[in-house]
């Protein structure tokens, strides 16, 4: 889970953002601090938006994975992975 453990678990929509922002904390500037309110507006208004998971009948995984290097001022860089049977993320990643 490493410490985005409520984006991972209940709120995987959120992940990429929340693995993004946890990476600013020593240094935040005022864009992240505007990255961060988006999120919070975000958050607001999908309160009410359910966690939904659904299958076919075939069973048959489908995968996007996606990076982007050297996104961050130390030259570190992001990758995400996610799962689905059909709708919603069984498996969703990103560091």
């Amino acid at each position: 889970m490493y410490g985005n453990g409520l984006a991972y678990r209940a709120r995987p929509d959120i992940q990429t953002a929340i693995a993004f922002l946890s990476t600013q904390v020593k240094a935040p500037d005022q864009d992240d601090s505007k990255k961060l309110w988006r999120v919070m507006r975000y958050l607001r208004a999908t309160q009410e938006l359910p966690l939904t998971l659904e299958s076919d009948d075939s069973l048959q995984p489908s995968w996007w994975v996606d990076a982007s290097f050297a996104t961050h001022h130390d030259m570190k860089s992001h990758t995400g992975g996610l799962m689905t049977l059909r709708k919603g993320a069984v498996y969703a990643t990103s560091r």
